[in-house]
Formats: structure tokens, C-alpha cells, sequence
């Protein structure tokens, strides 16, 4: 009897873990699509290497939101090269490229940055390491 009473009591708190669980993760965004993700940033770095502003991105439809304060502030992209490895980070896809950048006397400056891209209800990306 004893042993029927506890498998009861054992499944009793299984499932209310499990019910737990399931509701917490309910109110989570998706992961970030990778293949989306990775066109919204090779868009939005094209477009800053063409010359354009990170408030034209916004304009744009679809929109996509830029945060990169070397962008904002009129730095501009020679090249870039987007890592082929990237990495589910939340809700984001976290990526690393390498800037080739001009810096202020002409003479191109490379330099190693990780953005976040999200693509849930908006696109943005987001330097994360921006200076």
C-alpha cells in the first residue's frame, strides 16, 4: 500500500514540473531564424559599405533597426567579412565579422566585431562590443 501511495505522490510531483516547465518556456520568443538572420546583417553591412545611414535601414520594407555607434557616427566600411560559425545567443543569433574600416587619416583599419541579430516581430542588429 505504502509503495502504490508513493508512485502516486512521485507522479503527482512529476507532472506539476512538467506543467512547470511548459508554462515558463510559453512566454519565450523563438530562437532567431539563422539563415534569415545572417541575410538581415549581410543587408544591413552592404548597405553601410554603399554609404548609406543606419536610418535609412529604418525606412526600408522590411525595416530593419541598427544600433553600431561607428556607423552612426559616419565611420566608413571598406569591407567586411561575416564568420561562417555563428551562435544562437536567447532569442538572437550572435555573429562575428571582421571590418575593414577607414579611419580618419585614409589608411584602412581592421577590426574583429560581434553582432546580435534578432529577427522575432523586428529585424535589428546590434553591435554588442561597439565603442
Amino acid at each position: 500500500m505504502m509503495h502504490r501511495r508513493w508512485n502516486h505522490v512521485a507522479a503527482m510531483m512529476l507532472c506539476g514540473v512538467a506543467t512547470l516547465v511548459a508554462g515558463c518556456g510559453g512566454n519565450r520568443p523563438q530562437q532567431a531564424d539563422r539563415g534569415v538572420a545572417r541575410e538581415i546583417l549581410q543587408t544591413a553591412l552592404e548597405s553601410w559599405k554603399k554609404g548609406e545611414t543606419p536610418t535609412a535601414l529604418q525606412e526600408r520594407d522590411p525595416s530593419i533597426t541598427v544600433a553600431d555607434r561607428e556607423w552612426a557616427r559616419g565611420t566608413k566600411l571598406l569591407d567586411f567579412q561575416v564568420d561562417d560559425k555563428d551562435q544562437l545567443f536567447g532569442a538572437d543569433l550572435r555573429c562575428t565579422v571582421r571590418l575593414t574600416l577607414d579611419n580618419a587619416r585614409g589608411q584602412p583599419r581592421k577590426k574583429k566585431a560581434t553582432y546580435s541579430v534578432g529577427t522575432n516581430q523586428t529585424f535589428t542588429v546590434v553591435r554588442e562590443d561597439d565603442d
